[in-house]
């Protein structure tokens, strides 16, 4: 097994704030009268685990699943995202998932603000993307979505008010 490296404490307060994040994407379906919910977490002790989490649930709305991507940028929304792309996940972890989320909403850990990827009109436009892994240190490739297809958190909601 490969144990995390070194820096277990940042992958760990890295796990906490996405949690927190979560929370605040349920908490705001929430106010807009949807029956929104985390679920409950667990935080793998080894990388080799990874598999065992693959079709974890950041959030739960009616029979819809979202997942939520937290970010240490600041953005109110699409319009002021700060980058031509969105992180949507591991190319590796997404392919594997048995269950899609519907969306992906990207959180400003410092503002709160949030813009959507809408999964099924946006994915046959998604980019694949190298990174570096800075807490595993490793190559990695990442699903990425262009600007210009997120959309507002309120779309999301009005999406969701009917169907839930």
């Amino acid at each position: 097994m490969i144990p995390w490296p070194e820096n277990d404490t940042l992958f760990r307060e890295q796990v906490a704030i996405g949690h927190e994040h979560e929370a605040v994407v349920a908490d705001a379906l929430q106010r807009a009268g949807l029956p929104a919910r985390t679920t409950p977490k667990a935080v793998r002790d080894h990388y080799d685990d990874r598999h065992a989490f693959q079709d974890e649930c950041d959030v739960v709305c009616g029979p819809f699943v979202i997942d939520v991507k937290s970010r240490s940028y600041d953005f109110t929304g699409p319009d002021d995202f700060p980058f031509t792309t969105a992180m949507v996940g591991r190319v590796e972890a997404w392919d594997r998932r048995r269950i899609q989320p519907m969306a992906v909403v990207c959180v400003s850990q410092s503002l709160r603000g949030m813009a959507v990827v809408p999964v099924e009109s946006t994915r046959g436009r998604w980019l694949v993307e190298a990174a570096f892994d800075r807490m595993r240190n490793i190559d990695v490739r990442n699903y990425t979505c262009p600007r210009e297809l997120l959309v507002p958190f309120q779309q999301l909601i009005d999406y969701l008010v009917p169907r839930c």
